[in-house]
């Protein structure tokens, strides 16, 4: 092909045909011209393609990195609700509580429901319950996706500009309860778990209310404490599953439209 290509302008120029050389060239250079954009359109695509694969590699991790945040806000609920019901129901049997305020929280007979279901919720004495209140399941979201998109900067790998955006605030948001949980309930667990030893109460005590509470000072620790607790706990039931806009919402929200994105694109 090029053989001929370089015959024919030879040929031309000993002819001293000028003319017609010069629509020679202009063609040849068209020619080149389409080449180099046919090439640079071929790379596009197959860039295009890459990403596109790339892409939904991420979003399916994404997928999976959700996943298991609901799963684990399921048990972080039951863990809050088991410590909601108990704390009240103990509260209830003390003179000089103050939980008026919890039985007006809009969803405390959802929680209760929830906490009727669970096989594992009562212990088996007063101490058992007041230990089971002291124990915390924190929500720890998986972010290991989510970061390595952002540090690698392939979080404009995302197509979807509006998911983009979602996913951009949906894990410093997450940051932000985690943060609350290690800062501020972890203090409230600490007070707890300080009028827990200096009243001498573990899983073991079996003593009924009355024994533990014997001295007006006592009563008041435990009470300040557990009352604590309970306010602690309706903010993070909340939080994380209870309010219109809780970390459980968000994340099925979010989790849904990047399966809808993934879906779209199949062929």
């Amino acid at each position: 092909m090029f053989r001929f290509f370089r015959t024919l302008r030879h040929r031309l120029l000993t002819e001293n045909r000028v003319s017609k050389y010069l629509l020679y060239a202009i063609g040849e250079i068209i020619l080149v011209v389409i080449g180099i954009l046919l090439a640079l359109q071929i790379n596009t695509w197959n860039q295009e393609r890459q990403n596109r694969s790339e892409e939904r590699k991420y979003l399916l991790r994404l997928e999976q990195d959700l996943q298991q945040d609901l799963l684990r806000i399921g048990v972080v609920r039951e863990n809050y609700e088991t410590r909601l019901v108990l704390a009240l129901r103990i509260l209830e049997a003390m003179p000089d509580s103050h939980v008026e305020y919890i039985k007006q929280w809009p969803w405390l007979q959802e929680a209760k429901a929830n906490y009727s279901r669970n096989p594992y919720a009562d212990g088996r004495s007063l101490g058992e319950d007041l230990h089971n209140i002291l124990i915390i399941q924190h929500f720890a979201p998986q972010e290991t996706t989510m970061q390595e998109l952002l540090s690698s900067g392939k979080i404009n790998l995302i197509s979807d500009d509006s998911l983009k955006i979602e996913l951009q605030y949906h894990y410093p948001y997450l940051e932000g309860i985690a943060r609350f949980q290690d800062v501020i309930v972890m203090e409230v667990q600490k007070n707890y778990r300080n009028t827990m030893i200096a009243l001498n109460i573990s899983s073991y005590n079996q003593s009924d209310l009355g024994e533990i509470i014997r001295y007006p000072t006592q009563r008041e620790q435990l009470v300040l404490a557990l009352e604590n607790y309970l306010r602690l706990t309706t903010s993070m039931l909340g939080d994380l599953s209870y309010n219109p806009d809780s970390v459980h919402k968000r994340t099925s929200t979010l989790l849904n439209h990047i399966q809808e994105h993934l879906y779209s694109q199949e062929p």
